[in-house]
């Protein structure tokens, strides 16, 4: 039979009663029931509300299945096609409140198996026009990797948006009804590249008021993500609210009302109607998760070195609007014009983000700028071929580099065309120090010897040469010397920038002829790298700035080309192999893991129990040798215990200063029904400065590498100095099949199999190790 939603009024009817027994009962039943969820989480989401806007309301609820209109609830066997055509989502106004730190695509806790579980799923895609874009981390309806726009319709996966699970009940508030809530929250996941998302979670509707014991279920979509150990950004619009869409088939007026099982609702579209605000919002966002994605996860950049906190990018802006284009005001704010729909702006203003993270709040001052810093050229703007001063011409210039480095990643280049010199576009060609010429047509090619670091177009080169990998020939052989031999990784671009704030002496009007000081004579001075690295350095920079036009009062010889001192730049792929499981299998899983992260692997993992039952597992990651920027050690930490652990074992590498040592391969014991972890053994990798991989085992002879981290060479027993390789509890009774990564990777992530009592079956998750 359906249930039929009273209206609230009926509710509100029903509280006319004599004020003062009302009153006295509920708070009688306030200070007694057990059931009653005090917690401030649930007050400060009361904030949230429907748009009053109805108008709108009555147009999305006519385009919605008749069962799914106001006042009717779906079961949860109202099973709808998610590969439909999308239906648009449903404002919310307000605020969004995050209780807890959201997880990356894939990282779910375990939920326990009992009769009234229920799993929402479903998917949500957005409209990507993008001039710009990594289209190809996202897929579209069908699964394939996504492309750029060709036409109005471009459906892709809304990557990294975050939905957000609530208990909804009509009636809150009443002093009849005290375990009623607005919208209490029940948890929330990550969508992935498809635009997927699944939640797991028991519930039950404690209300009482709704005629009927199943919870209703609300669905909301926000354009914020804010991991807990990671990065925390969001899109807001002009009153600086982040940017929300309920599900048409969960939200307030229409709730999903559901027992024990799975539902899967209709794919989403984030817009409300074709092109708005909505519509803009989610593509800009997505902007943001590729810049994300390239800088702090794929190239593990501190996102936040300082404390400052969640990056807010405001749209449409007034303020921008008022300012004439799209600016960075401060260390944690952008704001975009509301004709920036769907440019890649976003990625030059997060250079500036980036670059005064690494300042200490700011990108210091201009120095003797008269007028200001952007009034040399006489007007208060700035052009890549205008002469500007040279602090300004650095602030934009690195800006700029930013914006084409995110845009080519994984090609270690700012692009084929932009950086040649000798192309037969004036548009590529460095500028002339001389104030009266760009170069024009008579003074062409620019020829040494000039000082361009206050054009920001020569100073953007600079920093792509310094970064690429040279892939194609970029050198221009009308300059003095033998050009670009140099490169450099991101981290290690971004490092230089950081660093030589700290190591100037005179912060007043920094230019890039500061950032290169820095690299030379403080990075790769004498004390630091000896006489002769560090000649050999000065000479491929020297070439390197002449190349594009700088002096920064260095001097080059005409000899031929040095042999510049390298090493491989280890990273991972990002393919993630996941090997048979040890010991036993189970449907419940979780998964602890690092998916983005290019130079972390395991090198520790210990379990703990709770009551004889193995509930919380702790990985330790360490960096690659070649990434010393990087965190030197990261914790993961997956855990259902209902109270304090202890009895831990634990197996890894016990040198913390020592580098490049990690799990290749791993087993656990059980005890004697299967149904418990008792015992852990692993066996190491090392991965060597050529970026291969070379496996030992206890008993094995096996060499250090001499150049990691200082330690030299070692040899007949490696293993006794550095790790511990197995470790086990009382009761261990069964040793299951040791499970390997392949030859030439090493283990980045473990998938926990959960049989009820605890750990009982452990896969690892590995990548492959390659040289950029």
């Amino acid at each position: 039979m359906d249930r039929i939603r009273r209206p609230a009024s009926a509710y509100t009817r029903q509280a006319i009663l004599p004020a003062l027994t009302v009153v006295l009962a509920a708070s009688l039943a306030l200070a007694a029931s057990p059931d009653l969820d005090r917690s401030a989480p649930d007050r400060d989401l009361r904030r949230g509300e429907v748009v009053a806007d109805k108008s709108t309301e009555a147009a999305v609820a006519q385009a919605l299945p008749r069962r799914h209109r106001r006042g009717r609830r779906p079961r949860a066997n109202d099973r709808r096609d998610a590969a439909t055509a999308p239906s648009p989502g449903i404002p919310f106004a307000g605020s969004t409140e995050v209780r807890d730190s959201d997880h990356a695509p894939g990282q779910l806790l375990i939920v326990p198996a009992a009769a009234n579980t229920i799993t929402l799923k479903g998917k949500v895609v957005y409209n990507d026009q993008r001039e710009n874009g990594h289209f190809d981390w996202r897929r579209d309806l069908s699964g394939n990797p996504g492309a750029e726009a060709t036409d109005s319709t471009n459906y892709l996966g809304a990557y990294y948006v975050v939905a957000d699970f609530y208990e909804l009940d009509s009636v809150a508030g009443s002093p009849l009804h005290l375990n009623c809530k607005k919208e209490k929250y029940l948890g929330s996941a990550t969508l992935n590249a498809d635009g997927e998302y699944s939640f797991s979670f028991n519930a039950t509707d404690n209300c009482g008021a709704d005629d009927n014991s199943y919870p209703d279920i609300g669905v909301r979509f926000r354009l914020r993500f804010c991991g807990s150990d990671s990065v925390c950004f969001s899109i807001q619009d002009d009153k600086k609210n982040t940017y929300q869409l309920w599900h048409p088939d969960a939200w307030p007026e229409g709730p999903l009302e559901v027992d024990s099982g799975t539902y899967e609702l209709r794919t989403m579209l984030y817009q409300v109607t074709a092109d708005d605000d909505y519509a803009k919002a989610a593509s800009n966002y997505a902007y943001a998760v590729d810049m994300m994605q390239v800088w702090h996860y794929k190239n593990e950049i501190p996102f936040d070195p300082r404390g400052d906190g969640e990056l807010y990018i405001q749209f449409p802006s007034t303020e921008a609007d008022d300012h004439g284009t799209a600016f960075t005001k401060n260390d944690h704010r952008i704001f975009l014009k509301s004709t920036w729909n769907y440019q890649s702006t976003v990625w030059h203003e997060y250079g500036h983000i980036l670059h005064m993270r690494a300042w200490n709040g700011s990108t210091g001052e201009c120095g003797d700028c008269p007028d200001g810093a952007y009034d040399r050229g006489g007007d208060d703007g700035w052009s890549a071929v205008e002469r500007e001063y040279p602090h300004t011409a650095l602030k934009e210039g690195w800006a700029e580099f930013v914006k084409a480095s995110t845009k080519y990643w994984p090609a270690q280049s700012c692009g084929t065309g932009f950086d040649d010199n000798e192309s037969s576009s004036k548009s590529n060609w460095i500028c002339n120090a001389d104030p009266n010429q760009y170069p024009d047509d008579t003074n062409t090619p620019v020829t040494y010897p000039n000082d361009g670091k206050s054009y920001i177009r020569n100073i953007k080169k600079l920093f792509c040469d310094w970064y690429d990998d040279h892939s194609y020939d970029d050198d221009d052989s009308n300059m003095a010397g033998y050009g670009d031999t140099f490169t450099a990784s991101l981290y290690s671009t971004w490092s230089n920038m950081q660093a030589m704030w700290d190591w100037v002496s005179d912060r007043s009007g920094l230019t890039v002829c500061d950032y290169v000081d820095y690299y030379l004579n403080g990075r790769k001075g004498v004390s630091a790298v000896g006489e002769s690295q560090h000649d050999a350095y000065k000479k491929a920079i020297s070439n390197l700035s002449y190349n594009n036009g700088i002096k920064c009062g260095l001097e080059i010889e005409t000899e031929s080309e040095p042999a510049v001192p390298t090493r491989a730049s280890c990273m991972l792929d990002d393919t993630v192999i996941t090997r048979p499981v040890s010991g036993a299998a189970s449907s419940f899983q979780s998964t602890i893991s690092m998916p983005n992260a290019n130079f972390h692997a395991i090198r520790g993992i210990s379990n703990r129990e709770h009551a004889d039952r193995p509930c919380s597992t702790t990985v330790t990651y360490g960096r690659f040798p070649n990434a010393s920027g990087a965190t030197p050690e990261v914790t993961r930490t997956s855990s259902n215990c209902s109270g304090s652990t202890g009895d831990e074992i634990s197996v890894g590498v016990v040198r913390e200063s020592l580098e490049g040592v990690f799990v290749g391969a791993l087993r656990i014991c059980r005890n004697n029904n299967g149904r418990r972890l008792k015992g852990l053994q692993v066996k190491f990798r090392t991965v060597k400065s050529d970026c291969t991989t070379e496996h030992f085992e206890a008993d094995d002879e096996a060499t250090y590498p001499e150049d990691y981290a200082g330690v030299g060479t070692i040899e007949n027993g490696l293993h006794s100095i550095i790790t511990e390789e197995s470790d086990s509890r009382n009761n261990c009774a069964d040793w299951g099949e040791w499970r390997y990564c392949p030859a030439g990777s090493v283990a980045t992530g473990l998938v926990l199999h959960d049989g009820g009592s605890g750990v009982n079956g452990i896969q690892l998750q590995c990548r492959n190790v390659i040289a950029r």
